[in-house]
């Protein structure tokens, strides 16, 4: 581990950040809470971009532990488990809740590496919205995998399909648009303040 990684700068951003994570999907669960199609859970908003923005500023450690504590954040407005195994029960909380987020600040937080201050915008806003495509495909897997695991279903929009089926539209109708939104607000806001994205006021890496 990189020496400074986990000092009271990045516990502070973490914890600014995971609290901000977690009130934006709170608001946009309630948003879409009405929505027929998504009465299983699932929603569209900016819940991912606090976590990106932190795994591209401080790398894969900070990333992951600020997703974690968002997913577990997440939990305190109850969980739904439809398997009464606890083993079930457990690796379905694990794919649906605990590790959906951590999975996004793991894998974005890769792109913390690729920024460059010195290179191009153009190349540098590649960097950020590939992170966030990884970064929200990550958490469309764990979403995708549950979906197949635990909620098998047989008929979506009025069509017989397999529960592989089910659970990639399902979780497509909700993931990808987050993907699309993230990308959009990244490209604006590393356009506007690319300086947002690094440590250090001078664009470099502390």
């Amino acid at each position: 581990m990189k020496k400074g990684v986990l000092d009271t700068r990045a516990i502070a951003e973490i914890a600014i950040f995971a609290a901000i994570a977690f009130i934006l999907d709170f608001i946009q669960e309630k948003v879409w809470g009405f929505a027929p199609f998504f009465a299983n859970g699932g929603s569209i908003g900016f819940a991912m971009v606090p976590i990106i923005i932190i795994a591209l500023r401080r790398g894969v450690i900070c990333g992951g532990i600020c997703g974690l504590i968002t997913g577990l954040l997440q939990m305190l407005g109850g969980v739904t488990a439809i398997s009464s195994d606890w083993y079930r029960v457990f690796l379905q909380i694990l794919l649906d809740y605990t590790i959906t987020y951590m999975m996004v600040g793991l894998l974005a937080g890769i792109g913390h590496h690729f920024l460059n201050a010195n290179k191009s915008k153009g190349y540098n806003i590649g960097i950020v919205c590939l992170a966030t495509l990884v970064g929200g495909l990550g958490k469309f897997f764990c979403h995708f995998l549950a979906g197949v695991l635990f909620w098998p279903k047989d008929e979506i929009f009025d069509m017989s399909v397999s529960a592989a089926m089910y659970s990639f539209i399902y979780n497509g109708l909700y993931c990808f648009p987050n993907i699309i939104i993230c990308i959009i607000v990244f490209v604006i806001l590393y356009s506007k303040a690319p300086k947002f994205f690094y440590i250090e006021a001078n664009g470099g890496r502390a």
